[in-house]
């Protein structure tokens, strides 16, 4: 008999720590971005610049620890912890050399990215400069990754948000101190900012490994040790990428058309193009309340499909669905009734307020879609269809998105808004195709389906 008020409680307890720990991340950001800001206009402009490669760094490496968590889950689901660990030492000895290589490779041709942004000699030296300091912080990030992803795998994402806290609160103080100075230290400005950055990233991985592996409070302390043998399994190490390279190719493919859809936007004026920034971070903190129903979907269909239940993987749909449902409308209602009263938190010039409220209210109509769809491409991927969820992505950023935007605003013209209501339609084709996938591959019964067979 499922325990309903156990399953309830589980659910909650994976959700609302990785809300809070999102909320801390883009708190952190925002003061960050706030000390950066009180800098020369050149140094905020470079440190723009250089985020958009560590944005691409950073979804790479995300995508590829959802496969560890995938995998880690199911074995944890059928009670194997000793497997779990072999497979996060597995990852690790995969994804932490292509970090240093892709590290290594974003350095040595950090100019020809850069250039695709800006042609600005001042603004290129910044950013190069600024870069060649956070670049040895990215194989720390990878690193974070993976040690979330085994945490999450179990259901335990408490122990990430307290690192998230540490590192978080890290950066926000002795960024103010390296970037500002004090009586007895120098500023740095935008240096002290990379500094802070990679003395976060390094103490955020150290914390997540000692998590793992203490002797006394470690997740790992009751295993066995992996021994070097096993941690190189051609057919292991493919099962972990089959999931992992998908995803990472799925968030890359958003990355890149953001970076096209800037470039639309800013066609329209510097006034629309800032107001569509600001717009992303009003509409963010929306964002902060469903970014949890990625993580819960994959972990918490993974483990239901590891125990072979199939009345708890039911029943974790159904919830998620209901959660989900719920937040889009308290999201939806926040868009759309006080989009002026958050863009006049963003900033206080009337144009850029106008052009943002109206932007705010469109998305308010992509909510459901947005979180609908996290929760049936968790369950989706974990199932066992790991590249349907990139090319719904591919689909929709590319075959309707880019392209419809470019239209519009090349060759027939159209208003602004009219690129508000194509990435509108962009989320509900997406959330059509997901769902159309989910119920012809008929997963909501798969797991019976497998019992039976």
């Amino acid at each position: 008999m499922l325990d309903t008020k156990k399953e309830n409680r589980f659910i909650l307890g994976i959700l609302i720590p990785i809300i809070l720990e999102n909320v801390l991340l883009t708190l952190s950001s925002l003061v960050i971005t706030g000390y950066v800001g009180r800098l020369l206009i050149l140094e905020i402009s470079a440190q723009g610049v250089a985020n958009r490669l560590y944005g691409i760094y950073f979804s790479v490496f995300k995508g590829l620890a959802i496969g560890l968590m995938v995998l880690a889950a199911r074995h944890f689901g059928s009670g194997h912890m000793d497997r779990c660990r072999i497979v996060q030492a597995r990852s690790m000895a995969m994804i932490l050399p292509l970090s240093l290589l892709t590290s290594l490779l974003m350095f040595v041709f950090r100019y020809d990215f850069f250039r695709l942004i800006t042609q600005d000699a001042q603004i290129l030296d910044l950013t190069s400069r600024y870069f060649q300091i956070t670049v040895l912080g990215f194989p720390f990030v990878a690193i974070t990754a993976l040690n979330t992803a085994a945490f999450q795998a179990q259901g335990n994402t408490r122990r990430p948000l307290y690192i998230a806290a540490f590192g978080n609160l890290f950066n926000i103080f002795i960024g103010y101190v390296l970037i500002f100075g004090t009586a007895w230290t120098p500023a740095l400005g935008l240096r002290g900012a990379a500094i802070s950055l990679i003395s976060s990233q390094i103490l955020s991985a150290s914390l997540g490994l000692w998590g793992l592996y203490s002797k006394h409070i470690g997740l790992f302390k009751d295993t066995v040790k992996v021994s070097i043998q096993s941690m190189f399994d051609r057919f292991e190490n493919g099962r972990i990428l089959a999931t992992g390279v998908p995803a990472a190719f799925e968030n890359t493919f958003w990355q890149f058309a953001t970076l096209i859809i800037s470039r639309v936007i800013i066609a329209y004026g510097t006034a629309h193009y800032a107001a569509y920034q600001m717009g992303l971070q009003a509409e963010g903190l929306s964002e902060m309340l469903s970014v949890g129903f990625v993580t819960a979907s994959i972990s918490l269909a993974s483990i239901a499909i590891g125990r072979q239940d199939d009345a708890l993987f039911k029943f974790y749909f159904k919830r998620l669905t209901q959660l989900s449902l719920l937040i889009s409308t308290i999201t939806m209602t926040l868009l759309f009734f006080f989009a002026e009263n958050l863009m006049g938190l963003l900033t206080d010039k009337v144009e850029l307020i106008q052009i943002g409220t109206l932007y705010l209210k469109i998305m308010a109509g992509s909510q459901i879609p947005q979180n609908m769809s996290k929760v049936l491409n968790g369950f989706i991927r974990s199932s066992g269809y790991k590249t349907v969820p990139m090319l719904v992505s591919f689909t929709g950023l590319w075959l309707v998105r880019v392209p419809l935007s470019l239209l519009a605003q090349s060759v027939l013209g159209w208003d602004i808004v009219t690129i508000w209501w194509i990435i509108n339609l962009d989320q509900w084709v997406r959330f059509s195709i997901s769902l159309t996938v989910f119920l012809k591959a008929k997963l909501y019964d798969a797991i019976q389906a497998q019992a039976l067979a």
